[in-house]
C-alpha cells in the first residue's frame, strides 16, 4: 500500500456522510432528522410541560452529545474504522465468495441447467430475498451474540453506551463484527450463488445510489432514530411487523431483560417467531447502558481489550 492509498484510508471515516453504504449517509441522516422533527411537532411540543426546548435543542442535546460515552463513541469510531480496513475487512466472508461456492456445489450435485430468463419481476423478487437475508443475518447474529456467553462478553461493549447517538451504531467490537459481517455475506451469498445457477451467473438486484433497494430504504427510514432519545414507536399490527426505533432503545434498556427483546433490524416477525419481541405500546423513559459495568468501558483500548480480560477472569 502506497502513501496515497494509506492516506485515503485514514480520512475515509471523515467522508462515510458522502457514501450510501454508510449508515450516516447525509440522505439517511436527513430523513432521520425530518422523522424526529415530525415526532417533536406532533407529540413533544403538545406534551411538553415547563420550558419547552427549541428542535435543535432537543435533536441534539448536550447532556447526550457531550456525554463521557458519546465522547468515547466519536474517538472509537475514527480509530476503528481505520483498523477495519487493515484487520478486519480481508477475514469477513463475503457474500460473492460464498456466491460461487454455492454455485459451484449445485454444479457439482446437480449438473447445469437451462438458464432462465431473468426479467424485471425475477430482479424484484431476487432484490427482495437478497435484502430478507440481510435482515435475518443481522438478527440471527444478533440473537446468538446475546444467547452465546462468549460472544456476549463482546456484544455488550456496544450495550455499554450510556448517551445514545447515531454513532453508537460504530461502537462494535471487531469480533462482533466479524460475526455479523460473515453472517450477512453467508446469507446473501447463498440467495447469490442459488439464483446464478439458476439463471446463469450472478444478478444484479435493483439499487438506489448503488445499494439495495431495500437496504436504502431500511437505512433511510429512520435508522439513525434508534440510537438516540427520540421515541418513536410503531405500535400494534405495524410493531409487530416492522422495528421501530422505540423497539431498539428497549433493547437498549438498562434492564437486563430487555436485552433479550427486540433483535431485529427491518422486520419484527423474527422476533415474532422466536418469542423476543415486545411492541412498546406507549412512552417508556428508558435508561440505557450496563448500569455500573458501562464506566469500565470509557476508552478506546478498554472497548478492545475488556471482553478479553473477562473472559480469562471467567
Amino acid at each position: 500500500m502506497n502513501w496515497q492509498d494509506f492516506y485515503s484510508v485514514v480520512i475515509a471515516p471523515l467522508t462515510y456522510w458522502e457514501m450510501p453504504e454508510h449508515r450516516i449517509f447525509w440522505v439517511y441522516l436527513i430523513t432521520a432528522w425530518l422523522m424526529a422533527l415530525g415526532v417533536y411537532l406532533l407529540v413533544y411540543r403538545p406534551r411538553a410541560e415547563g420550558v419547552k426546548l427549541n428542535f435543535l435543542a432537543y435533536l441534539f442535546p448536550k447532556n447526550i452529545y457531550f456525554h463521557k460515552s458519546a465522547l468515547t463513541d466519536y474517538r472509537y469510531f475514527l480509530f476503528n474504522r481505520i483498523a477495519f480496513v487493515f484487520v478486519l475487512a480481508p477475514i469477513i466472508v463475503g457474500s460473492y465468495t460464498v456466491a460461487e461456492l454455492t454455485e459451484y456445489l449445485l454444479l457439482s450435485g446437480f449438473g447445469a441447467t437451462e438458464a432462465r430468463e431473468s426479467t424485471m419481476a425475477v430482479i424484484a423478487v431476487f432484490t427482495f430475498l437478497a435484502f430478507v437475508a440481510y435482515d435475518f443475518a443481522i438478527f440471527f447474529t444478533h440473537y446468538i451474540q446475546h444467547r452465546v456467553p462468549f460472544l456476549w462478553e463482546f456484544h455488550k461493549i456496544h450495550h455499554a453506551a450510556e448517551a445514545m447517538t447515531p454513532m453508537v451504531a460504530y461502537r462494535i467490537h471487531p469480533i462482533d463484527d466479524l460475526i455479523t459481517g460473515s453472517g450477512i455475506g453467508l446469507m446473501m451469498g447463498v440467495v447469490y450463488g442459488v439464483y446464478a445457477y439458476f439463471y446463469g451467473g450472478m444478478l444484479a438486484p435493483i439499487t438506489m445510489l448503488e445499494v439495495n433497494v431495500g437496504i436504502f430504504l431500511f437505512n433511510a427510514v429512520g435508522f439513525n432514530l434508534r440510537h438516540t432519545h427520540i421515541w418513536l414507536a410503531y405500535r400494534g399490527w405495524l410493531g409487530h411487523l416492522f422495528i421501530s426505533p422505540a423497539h431498539h432503545q428497549i433493547h437498549h434498556s438498562v434492564d437486563p431483560e430487555d436485552y433479550d427483546q427486540n433483535f431485529g433490524a427491518m422486520f419484527a416477525v423474527w422476533d415474532w417467531a422466536f418469542g423476543s419481541l415486545r411492541v412498546p405500546e406507549k412512552y417508556e423513559e428508558i435508561t440505557f447502558g450496563l448500569g455500573e459495568q458501562s464506566e469500565r468501558y470509557h476508552g478506546i483500548w478498554r472497548i478492545y481489550l475488556m471482553p478479553f480480560v473477562d473472559l480469562a477472569q471467567r
